[in-house]
């Protein structure tokens, strides 16, 4: 699993931000994190796919969504208008 095999859009976002997985095999586990590290939107296990993350509570700035999977974990940062 690698940073190329993950893309998320539209970026920046406002109430949603959709993560394409269609790269990944197996389960993901996704999260969300503030700038502060916090996370916001708790850990959801998920099939490979598009993934849709409703961003609509949270504040304008940026995040950082974290997708582990059973080899590897990557992270990619999105801007919530």
């Amino acid at each position: 699993l690698t940073e190329n095999a993950i893309s998320l859009y539209p970026n920046p976002c406002a109430n949603f931000i959709s993560i394409d997985l269609k790269d990944v095999f197996g389960t993901a586990v996704i999260a969300v994190y503030d700038a502060n590290g916090r996370v916001v939107i708790a850990p959801k296990e998920t099939a490979t796919g598009t993934y849709q993350v409703n961003t609509s509570e949270l504040k304008s700035g940026v995040y950082r969504v974290e997708i582990r999977t059973e080899n590897a974990t990557v992270s990619k940062q999105f801007i919530r208008d």
